[in-house]
């Protein structure tokens, strides 16, 4: 069998490369669509968010994140999650194969379905993910929240 070419990549790997730029060509500008914006002033972090009868939950992904660095507000009925992830360089000048990790600013908006109790809300920090707990009441103002490290 030939050897390729240094720097040889199959096509489907090409082609799956180009597919993926492109979506991320499209999609900049909407911060809202969730997906992370590579080249962009700002990352929208990945949701998962769930509710039962007395609270709302919800997952942010966000890895490497200090929980210090993260503002959460909650006002009119809409969750705003804001941060920034450092940038950390290596200690010496490096030839980079790779460079895939997000860094920068993130935001994310997100609308709560029912009023919450913005004095009961928490916040927790474990392993990378950023987890909300909102719970429901009848009305609602706003607040700040501080975040726990765990």
């Amino acid at each position: 069998m030939a050897r390729q070419p240094r720097g040889y990549a199959d096509p489907f790997s090409l082609l799956q490369h180009e597919i993926n730029r492109l979506f991320e060509d499209a999609l900049r500008g909407f911060p809202e669509a969730g997906e992370r914006r590579r080249g962009s002033s700002v990352v929208a972090p990945s949701v998962d968010m769930y509710e039962d009868d007395q609270q709302i939950v919800v997952k942010l992904d966000l890895p490497g994140v200090d929980p210090n660095a993260i503002d959460l507000t909650v006002d009119e009925g809409v969750l705003v999650v804001r941060g920034e992830r450092a940038e950390q360089e290596p200690e010496e000048r490096v030839a980079w194969h790779a460079r895939e990790r997000w860094r920068g600013r993130f935001s994310r908006a997100i609308p709560l379905s029912s009023q919450v109790d913005v004095d009961r809300i928490t916040a927790n920090m474990k392993n990378g993910v950023l987890t909300v707990t909102l719970p429901k009441k009848t009305a609602g103002g706003a607040r700040h929240i501080k975040i726990q490290a765990g």
